[in-house]
């Protein structure tokens, strides 16, 4: 009889032949990896593959302390391979949603959300990070917002940067992992090409979509027929964990300019109430009224 550690291994390599079978499985999958971008994909896909709406996830003994959280009586864990030890092991996360708060000071997860108001800001740490000039082939950016691009533009053009760079840094992995693949056949630019254009549309994808851009104003159906030669668990483990690579990049240098901006502006928000109370205080009582 097969042990729990053997039928989730069944679980992960079923999930990963499949997902890539059509884009509506793959968007699925990078809907759920976006939410959780801190994860690395081997875990991003066991919580796809048993709770893809899942939007944000961690053990008991965290949603315990110091989440002040407990999870509901009759909730199933979600099952990830734990590789770190000695030996692979099970170990279990819940969702948010599986859990309630407790009677004292119970918190919630951050959640970012990317507003109008964050883009310009964004599309300024992009440039520090990366020198959006370098890829968009822009003349100057001089800090204008946008420049005639929108953040989806900026962000697929970041994406294929980004896609460049990981070939080049993983490219003997990347080529012995589409053995038995239908990119086995492939001579070393082919598959070069097609890896870059399946992770640059994947990335892309995935980090709108955490954003809440509508992928499809900037991703056409075409985009993702390079994903479905990825059609080995090697090959499509290979093209995941890229993905997810990528993505956690780019995303948690949106989180961290999205959390300076809104500190910086509460802190501006907060003074001017106080000058606005002050100078109210100061006003002259008015003796027009019995």
């Amino acid at each position: 009889m097969a042990s729990k550690l053997e039928l989730y291994s069944e679980l992960a390599d079923r999930q990963a032949r499949q997902i890539t079978g059509s884009r509506e499985s793959w968007t699925g999958f990078l809907d759920t990896a976006g939410r959780l971008y801190k994860y690395p994909y081997d875990e991003q896909l066991m919580i796809y593959a048993q709770r893809p709406d899942a939007t944000a996830c961690a053990p008991l003994e965290m949603w315990n302390k110091p989440m002040n959280r407990f999870v509901k009586r009759g909730s199933k864990g979600i099952a990830i391979i734990d590789t770190n030890g000695e030996r692979p092991r099970l170990r279990y996360v819940f969702d948010v949603a599986d859990t309630i708060g407790g009677r004292q000071q119970a918190r919630k997860p951050y959640v970012w959300e990317l507003k109008p108001e964050h883009e310009r800001a964004v599309i300024e740490a992009i440039d520090r990070a990366y020198n959006i000039d370098s890829f968009m082939g822009w003349d100057s950016f001089n800090g204008r917002a946008l420049i005639g691009h929108g953040i989806g533009d900026v962000i697929f053009g970041l994406a294929h940067e980004l896609s460049a760079r990981y070939y080049e840094d993983h490219q003997d992995d990347i080529g012995n992992s589409v053995e038995d693949s239908f990119l086995e056949n492939y001579g070393e630019q082919d598959v070069k090409s097609a890896f870059r254009d399946a992770l640059t549309v994947s990335a892309a994808y995935c980090i709108m979509s955490r954003c809440g851009i509508n992928a499809s104003e900037y991703l056409d159906d075409e985009d993702f027929l390079p994903i479905f030669d990825f059609n080995t668990t090697e090959s499509v483990n290979a093209l995941g964990r890229a993905v997810s690579n990528v993505s956690e990049e780019v995303l948690r240098n949106i989180e961290i300019t999205i959390k300076n901006y809104e500190r910086v502006h509460t802190a501006e928000r907060s003074e001017t109430h106080e000058r606005t109370d002050i100078q109210q205080e100061r006003q002259l009582p008015d003796l027009s009224q019995p």
